[in-house]
């Protein structure tokens, strides 16, 4: 059975290893925004964004109508996208917005608390209570940055960070302008990604509560899947679109989740989804080793 499942992840994989070039080729494409795709346009909203705090002489926070801005903001924006991990990143990010503004109208999840992260906050643990408001609040940031398809530079992790700002040199000699007060204002343990990680590890051996969309939300759910299975985040975040819905089911069966609650968790996302014979087999080990192999 292992071997129809392990057929069926490489079909899936191979067809997302595709989605990278493909992804960039349709946003150097002038047609990208007459197809309403609202993914590509999160993604060049937020390489647009962070190409004006990195340009800008307001260290890291751009002014309207700056000139040296706004001769360099679309060519520097091409650049960041030709960084593969970079490019990865955003994606993920405008995967997470979709996934959770999808949650919200299927289920009524709110975009910022949870019904798992409200319940953290009210916890009487100090330790899970602390997490939990930095959660919130940094939930409540990343609300308002992603509806205006803005990404705070703050918020990149910190080798993207670095890529970012190397990259910068190819538009302007000088680089970043703001260069060494970025680099003294970032702090890669505030951003909401480190947050949200810590939060998981908060849990401990309760971190499998946030493997529930419905409860957890999911900001949360990635977190914490990414963790209990030493996933990166950003390929996580790429295997809850559809099509990609095997490499979610076997995450969640390699982070100890029984089978049919993993494939309850795949129709909360993809109500149509189909998924290969095989699973109700599968052990924990057994699924870990599938995406070893694959990855």
């Amino acid at each position: 059975m292992t071997d129809t499942v392990r057929t069926a992840l490489a079909r899936d994989d191979a067809l997302a290893d595709t989605i990278q070039p493909i992804l960039r080729h349709l946003i150097a494409s002038d047609h990208g925004p007459l197809f309403g795709d609202a993914i590509i346009a999160q993604i060049l909203g937020m390489s647009q964004d962070l190409s004006r705090q990195l340009l800008s002489r307001h260290a890291g926070r751009p002014v309207a109508g700056e000139p040296f801005v706004e001769e360099r903001v679309g060519a520097l924006g091409d650049v960041l996208l030709d960084d593969p991990a970079l490019l990865a990143h955003l994606h993920g990010q405008a995967l997470e917005w979709h996934v959770c503004a999808q949650l919200q109208d299927a289920l009524a999840l709110d975009l910022v608390i949870s019904p798992l992260l409200q319940a953290f906050v009210a916890s009487h643990d100090p330790s899970l209570n602390g997490a939990a408001l930095k959660v919130l609040a940094a939930q409540t940031r990343w609300r308002q940055s992603s509806r205006r398809m803005q990404l705070p530079l703050q918020e990149l992790p910190a080798d993207l960070l670095q890529a970012a700002l190397v990259a910068t040199r190819s538009v302007t000699p000088i680089g970043s302008p703001c260069d060494s007060q970025i680099r003294q204002a970032y702090d890669e343990g505030a951003t909401r990604i480190a947050l949200l990680a810590r939060l998981v590890t908060e849990l401990g051996t309760e971190a499998v509560t946030a493997l529930d969309l419905s409860r957890a939300g999911g900001s949360l759910f990635v977190s914490a899947l990414a963790q209990q299975t030493g996933q990166d985040r950003d390929r996580v975040l790429r295997s809850i679109v559809a099509g990609q819905s095997l490499r979610l089911a076997l995450s969640l069966i390699a982070a100890g989740m029984p089978v049919a609650m993993a494939q309850q968790q795949i129709v909360t996302l993809h109500p149509d989804a189909m998924l290969p014979d095989g699973l109700a087999d599968l052990t924990s080990g057994e699924a870990t080793a599938l995406l070893a192999g694959a990855a």
